[in-house]
């Protein structure tokens, strides 16, 4: 099991603009998916894993939590859900999600296809 906690202000992934090799992605992602990145890399142990694996993710407004576990050793993801959006958080949580998996790949997992199941919520807090 690999846990990431990042604390700060989350930023979700947003469509670029642009169309083929001139596309845009906003400086804010970029810098909050690289912070996350490093968070991953403290976080984990050895190599990418490479096989299925599930991600539990909490996202509040002053951090984001995920929980990786592989399938073959781990069976049970247990996170607390809310049923409001924290204040200060915007976007959509399917947008959250993408920035998680755009962040840990080739750090936690070899490639986010081998994410076979995701459990996404809002928290009030991670601290």
């Amino acid at each position: 099991m690999t846990t990431v906690t990042w604390l700060g202000k989350p930023v979700p992934w947003k469509r670029t603009s642009g169309s083929g090799k001139r596309r845009y992605t906003e400086p804010a992602y970029r810098a909050w998916k690289d912070s996350f990145g490093w968070a991953a890399k403290a976080a984990h142990e050895g190599n990418p894993w490479n096989e299925s694996c599930a991600v539990a993710i909490q996202v509040a407004s002053d951090g984001v939590k995920a929980v990786f576990v592989l399938l073959s050793t781990e069976t049970g993801l247990v996170l607390s859900p809310i049923v409001e959006r924290p204040k200060g958080v915007r976007g959509d949580i399917d947008n959250y999600v993408k920035a998680v998996m755009d962040s840990v790949q080739k750090i936690v997992i070899t490639d986010d296809r081998l994410i076979v199941a995701v459990y996404a919520s809002f928290t009030d807090t991670i601290r």
